[in-house]
């Protein structure tokens, strides 16, 4: 009798031993110590779980891997990561589940571009896409805006390391425009000009074209997506996702002086759902209206 009671004992306590391992979750590892372009998403995520019912631990993946791996590892469901940042498409979400909050309100679509200073004359004279068509545009390996800009008749030369790509725009034989979106050109271009003099920030247009960045999780984490989903739309309600954007992007959007500059606009063919469009405090026109920045559509 003694024996069958310590079995069910074992058996019970080895049962709420494992319900009681928290939810694991892993995020990208940046490229290198100087790769800061996500730190806000995954701050995001952060909030977003701790707002919401449940223990996890979350860590960053053990190696550096490129987008395009990420996306096989999380739709493999490997383990070594689970859950990405990445830009809505519509073969991205046919391979993982989206998590369909804007997390940087479309303003990844809205591009400024890195370039040498011996440049800008010339880029003074940009008003249309036939204009663009002149140069050279920088981007990593397999990244997603890739087939945007080709679609729109640009040319594209592709680097294997971000870090690599600020070198290859100041080699000045590779290509002349480095496009990054809003929020991520200020901070690169502040955190590098000592070590590129030459760089500058080009200042009289921006490329824009509709490009979302969701967070994606493997199609059978259905429970995660629910919780994250849950937790950044009560941050958006709270007042604390706007709160987080100001502190990381207000400062850059101001200095960019969006007012003076030219709006290119081009088309997104390969963008995938995007459900929230008519819910305007999702997206950045309302933002940056709201705050003065610009009266921009």
């Amino acid at each position: 009798m003694k024996v069958h009671v310590w079995y069910w004992l074992f058996v019970f306590f080895l049962g709420s031993s494992a319900y009681a391992v928290p939810l694991e979750i892993i995020y990208p590892k940046p490229e290198s110590d100087s790769d800061t372009r996500y730190n806000y998403q995954w701050e995001l995520l952060r909030q977003a779980l701790a707002i919401t019912d449940g223990d996890y631990l979350i860590r960053q993946a053990d190696t550096v891997m490129s987008e395009e791996r990420l996306v096989r590892e999380l739709a493999s469901n490997s383990r070594r990561v689970t859950i990405i940042r990445d830009n809505s498409s519509k073969a991205l979400d046919n391979l993982l589940l989206a998590i369909p909050i804007p997390l940087k309100k479309g303003m990844l679509g809205w591009r400024v571009m890195l370039t040498h200073q011996d440049q800008q004359p010339a880029l003074r004279q940009v008003e249309t896409i036939y204009d663009l068509r002149e140069y050279r545009f920088g981007l990593g390996q397999g990244w997603a805006d890739k087939p945007i800009l080709l679609a729109a008749g640009l040319k594209v030369v592709e680097g294997l390391r971000y870090d690599g790509l600020f070198q290859m725009l100041m080699a000045g034989n590779r290509f002349e425009l480095f496009p990054r979106g809003l929020g991520e050109g200020v901070a690169e271009y502040h955190a590098r000009k000592d070590r590129y003099p030459d760089m500058v920030l080009e200042e009289s247009f921006v490329l824009r074209y509709p490009y979302v960045e969701y967070f994606y999780v493997n199609k059978r984490n259905k429970a995660l997506a629910e919780r994250i989903e849950l937790g950044l739309n009560r941050l958006i309600e709270n007042g604390t996702f706007t709160a987080i954007f100001d502190r990381y992007f207000e400062q850059s959007l101001r200095l960019l002086n969006l007012d003076t500059r030219t709006i290119i606009d081009i088309k997104n063919p390969f963008i995938g759902q995007v459900p929230y469009l008519d819910q305007e405090e999702y997206w950045l026109p309302h933002y940056l209206n709201r705050k003065g920045i610009c009266d921009c559509q």
